[in-house]
């Protein structure tokens, strides 16, 4: 192993046994019983159902046309058809044996695959390595869409495994990358955003057939719903893509900041401000272009994906993939290098905040949601200053400084 790659792991596992320690400190003089994340994991808790989002999905799968509130493509309502069907879940199933069965499979499967996959990248099989793996998967983001069940986190092993062999010699792992993206992107939109790696690296005979792998799924199923228009169901799923993805952004999401900003100038009607804020994502795709760098393309395209996603908190499991190019690069870091990766670090750690949030008046949801959203500019931020450094636009800018 490289040993550049080994002292950020070095690093990251050294951030982890100072988190504990200072968890344990922080619960023994506050006197907080130090495992009280063990909450969460309740059946029938009060506040929210343990895999409440997941249980929503398998109850969709039994509808005949496109859910108005489940703003997912056709193909997932035939993917939990056949969840449904294999642990036997019925229609009126309130939380059975036999859903936690599938949510604990659900889980176990995607953290498996990804620890390997993870692993795989690093190109090294010691028990450190293994180790880095499974903890990079408890970050704050990962342990919450654990918790709701949502469906970002089985499309993170499937980008995984994308990003990791799109560009491999081997010609059917290459195109089983290609089918996996495609099924990702057919459970939940956002992940198509990661197709663009195959534009940036001018492959454009993969894009096509991914573009194709995608049409076919897609087309395919829409024949499930029989009793519904499939021109109708094309037309409600455009419709349930705009409401979400642009006039829904006054939700907590990537561009709520933006909008916020733009929606306080009084000449700026809500819906500019709401397309506005989203234009960041056509930013970010002009700055994977331009950069030749892998992993600040990474980068560039998974924020892309955040910004243009309704779903913000959930997401958030995607900063995995950036975080692990920039553990695997061999090169020496820049300044500018070091600063994403600290941010980087902080997103994808495994903290728990205590008394913070009580000290700012806060939920401890919305209060990691609030810090993720806030050092996500300050991202977008750094890799917009690399990206004018890069360019002529720098260049000129201290050239007009210099003259008299």
């Amino acid at each position: 192993m490289n040993s550049n790659v080994e002292k950020r792991i070095n690093f990251f596992l050294l951030i982890i046994v100072v988190i504990l320690i200072y968890n344990y400190f922080i619960s023994f003089l506050f006197n907080i019983n130090p495992l009280n994340f063990l909450q969460y994991f309740d059946w029938m808790s009060t506040s929210q159902f343990l895999g409440g989002d997941l249980h929503s999905c398998c109850i969709y799968g039994y509808s005949e046309t496109l859910v108005p509130t489940h703003p997912y493509p056709p193909f997932s309502y035939i993917f939990f058809r056949l969840v449904n069907f294999l642990f036997n879940i019925k229609n009126d199933d309130n939380f059975s044996i036999n859903f936690q069965l599938f949510y604990l499979f659900y889980v176990s499967i995607i953290l498996m695959v990804s620890v390997l996959l993870i692993n795989e990248k690093v190109k090294n099989n010691s028990i450190k390595v293994q180790f880095f793996s499974t903890l990079v998967l408890f970050s704050n983001w990962v342990i919450g869409s654990i918790i709701v069940g949502n469906l970002s986190l089985i499309t993170l092993p499937m980008l995984l495994f994308f990003m990791f062999f799109h560009n491999s010699e081997d010609l059917i792992c290459k195109e089983l990358s290609l089918l996996t993206c495609a099924l990702a992107f057919n459970l939940k939109l956002i992940p198509i955003v990661f197709a663009f790696v195959l534009v940036c690296n001018k492959d454009y005979k993969s894009f096509v057939r991914l573009t194709t792998y995608s049409a076919i799924i897609f087309f395919f199923s829409i024949l499930v719903f029989n009793n519904t228009s499939y021109v109708n169901i094309i037309f409600e799923y455009l419709s349930c893509l705009f409401k979400y993805s642009v006039y829904n952004i006054d939700r907590v999401g990537g561009g709520v900041a933006i909008y916020l900003f733009f929606s306080k100038l009084n000449f700026f009607p809500s819906l500019l401000a709401k397309i506005i804020s989203k234009s960041f994502f056509v930013v970010l795709l002009i700055y994977a272009i331009y950069f030749k760098d892998v992993k600040q393309r990474i980068l560039a395209i998974t924020l892309a994906a955040v910004f243009v996603g309704p779903a913000y908190p959930h997401y958030c499991v995607i900063f995995i993939i950036p975080f692990i190019y920039y553990i695997v690069e061999k090169n020496k870091f820049r300044v500018i290098d070091i600063m994403i990766f600290s941010i980087l670090l902080l997103i994808n750690l495994p903290i728990k905040y205590y008394f913070l949030p009580s000290f700012y008046n806060q939920d401890e949801s919305l209060f990691k949601t609030i810090v993720t959203e806030r050092v996500t500019y300050l991202l977008f931020a750094f890799i917009t200053f690399d990206f004018i450094n890069q360019t002529k636009i720098m260049e000129y800018i201290r050239r007009r400084l210099t003259v008299k």
